[in-house]
């Protein structure tokens, strides 16, 4: 087996190896919640899910990678292009919204839940961890930096989109599928125009971080409003019991269509800002790269796309097929519960 679909069958195998691990932790948990008669907090399932993902990641690379961190490509960046980073995360929220938005329409809103839970019962700075820091870091290891640079030796833009639909399965519920691929998708882009795993860290810790802290600041923002609204003899209460209720799918399509607009510019302005970011860090061409037929490497002028027999495809993909399956299985489960 040549070394590009080597790539992709240890990319393969990874996926199949984390779907194995994850299966059974979900039948545990519920078993030991019927069993006991209560229910794991949302924290801790966090901290299992995560556990679950990056401790067969690092063996996996510690007995396949000499040079771990030139693997993952745990690179330094420029001041300058972490601060457009953080401004390109923004650019991008407006579509990354919609596209939750859409999911909500037939899916149930799994993550919502989880971030209040943890945030009626610690302070800001823990929820920050535990929902923005240790996500932004195990999941862009495991998917920007294991399965990415696996596929890339077949091919980039192959790695970004398999490494983002991989990403999307692996949260198991239809809701988070969705827009998690999404995400995956800018971040594979992102990563390809740093050469830095350090890039979508930021970008994954700025989506989940703000989710954390519009958590804990829109209840303030309530009470502020409800006391200026009593002081002036205003009756806030039906509008704040609104603002509580989940979204109706009128409410999403109305939110979809105002975001539109924004989605649009942000993707415009987003554009212009990954560009900057690829030159500043003499990226450009590898930018350029997703974007053109030719597929060879622009370091070496080879090909990145090898041909492959039926035997080799069938022995190559089988594992992510299956892994595949089960995430969907798994989701379905979720939505049903």
């Amino acid at each position: 087996m040549q070394a590009e679909n080597k790539g992709v069958f240890r990319g393969n195998i990874l996926f199949l190896i984390l779907v194995i691990i994850d299966f059974p932790i979900y039948f545990i948990i519920s078993g030991i919640e019927k069993l006991y008669g209560f229910e794991l907090s949302s924290e801790l399932n966090i901290i299992i899910t995560q556990l679950s993902i990056i401790v067969p990641v690092i063996v996996y690379l510690l007995i396949t990678e000499k040079n771990v961190f030139k693997f993952i490509r745990f690179k330094k960046i420029n001041i300058w292009s972490a601060f457009l980073l953080i401004i390109l995360a923004y650019c991008m929220w407006p579509l990354v919204s919609i596209i939750n938005a859409i999911s909500m329409l037939f899916a149930t809103n799994m993550i919502q839940g989880t971030v209040t839970d943890i945030a009626d019962s610690y302070s800001v700075g823990v929820a920050v961890f535990i929902i923005a820091v240790l996500p932004a870091i195990i999941e862009e290891t495991t998917f920007r930096g294991a399965l990415l640079n696996n596929y890339r030796k077949y091919n980039p833009l192959f790695a970004i989109i398999f490494s983002a639909v991989l990403f999307g399965l692996m949260h198991k519920n239809f809701n988070q599928m969705l827009y998690a691929t999404a995400m995956g998708l800018i971040f594979g882009i992102v990563i390809e125009a740093t050469d830095s795993i350090i890039s979508t860290m930021i970008m994954h810790f700025v989506y989940n971080g703000t989710s954390v802290v519009i958590t804990y600041g829109l209840p303030k923002l309530y009470e502020m409003v409800q006391g200026a609204a009593a002081e002036n003899g205003l009756d806030t209460g039906a509008a704040l019991d609104l603002a509580s209720t989940e979204m109706s799918n009128s409410d999403l399509l109305l939110t979809m269509v105002v975001m539109i607009p924004f989605a649009v510019i942000g993707l415009v302005i987003g554009g212009l800002i990954l560009y900057l970011i690829a030159k500043l860090n003499g990226r450009e061409k590898y930018l350029l790269r997703l974007i053109k037929k030719d597929k060879t490497d622009v370091s070496t002028n080879t090909e990145l796309k090898p041909k492959r027999s039926i035997k080799e495809m069938i022995i190559t993909y089988v594992p992510l097929v299956v892994g595949m399956v089960v995430c969907l299985v798994m989701a379905i489960m979720y939505e049903i519960a």
